[in-house]
């Protein structure tokens, strides 16, 4: 079947999913790529039609194609990378490979929701026009136990999304709650890959930037945290932080730069990733090689524009610091 962007485009998803590419990156968690498999089989609208591909990152630890076999036979399309080429080149990897005109990234070991691509089709005939759909996700545990929900994104059900920079102090979006369009990529490209962890921050920014966008407060999928996956150990260095605040810097500067406005007067924009901060280093009581990683980079941060926000940081540091040494819960 020869598909064209501009011709599908119209239609949203298509008909049985024939406008839609299922990208599933995955790297040593062929346990949880089962559970990613019967999401999107038990879809309340039929993805028949849709590309759905799983691209593995050489895993080294199990066989996600057994998992396949297991869940769908047949159905899916595998490729294997020869050697690992890590999470930001295979996200990358995923946009090539996909040849329909709306593109799903659903990591290997994250869940949707039943009713998530019906949800994306309303979104999308709510303005055929749009870049992407922003929606809500969920973090859930390795068990699948919700724990914490990403927030509204609008005063809605569903709309535009208005793009204001204070909407972007944290990132506000994941993976499993994103669809994008092959045209946004053309207009802004793809994952940067001098991001290693918030390059999915720093692009969905980019296309709110361009718009338009069109944001659901539904939650249609869960992103799955556990320790020993790729954040888990980004957290223990504080590079997560680390690429926060400079994704935040990123946004600043060109906020400065296209509006003439001091960059100096958005420094409360570093509120969220201080906030980020201030709770990983919870986790971190009694871990002191961790903490301190996480501690030196909110030290650096600048002091928020308002006395009660630059209050709040340097005591709060303080007083954290007093218990880094705690035994840990």
């Amino acid at each position: 079947m020869t598909l064209t962007v501009d011709a599908l485009q119209e239609s949203g998803l298509g008909k049985r999913g024939a406008n839609l590419s299922i990208m599933i990156p995955t790297y040593n968690c062929a346990q949880y790529l089962v559970e990613t498999l019967k999401s999107l089989k038990s879809q309340s609208i039929s993805l028949d039609d849709a590309e759905i591909v799983v691209l593995d990152d050489c895993s080294s630890e199990d066989e996600p194609e057994a998992a396949i076999s297991e869940t769908w036979p047949g159905r899916l399309r595998f490729y294997r990378h020869p050697k690992n080429v890590g999470a930001v080149a295979n996200f990358n990897a995923c946009l090539e490979q996909a040849n329909r005109p709306w593109v799903h990234i659903l990591h290997g070991d994250d869940i949707v929701y039943p009713n998530a691509y019906a949800e994306f089709e309303e979104c999308i005939q709510l303005c055929p026009a749009a870049l992407a759909v922003f929606a809500r996700s969920a973090f859930i545990t390795s068990e699948g136990v919700r724990h914490f929900e990403t927030p509204l994104l609008g005063d809605k059900e569903r709309g535009l999304l208005t793009y204001t920079l204070d909407r972007w102090t944290i990132n506000p979006i994941q993976f499993s709650g994103t669809l994008i369009s092959k045209r946004a990529l053309n207009e802004v490209g793809g994952f940067d890959p001098q991001f290693g962890h918030v390059n999915d921050f720093n692009l969905w920014w980019r296309i709110a930037r361009k718009g338009p966008v069109v944001y659901s407060n539904s939650i249609v999928g869960g992103y799955r945290t556990f320790e020993g996956n790729h954040t888990s150990s980004l957290k223990r260095s504080g590079k997560n932080i680390q690429e926060t605040v400079d994704q935040i810097a990123l946004m600043i500067a060109t906020e400065s730069k296209a509006s003439g406005r001091p960059a100096a007067e958005m420094d409360a924009i570093y509120s969220g990733v201080f906030g980020l901060g201030i709770n990983q280093l919870y986790e971190f009581l009694g871990d002191e090689e961790a903490f301190e990683n996480t501690l030196n980079i909110i030290k650096m941060l600048p002091a928020a524009a308002q006395k009660r926000q630059s209050y709040l940081r340097v005591h709060a540091v303080r007083a954290l610091s007093k218990f880094k040494r705690a035994p840990a819960k």
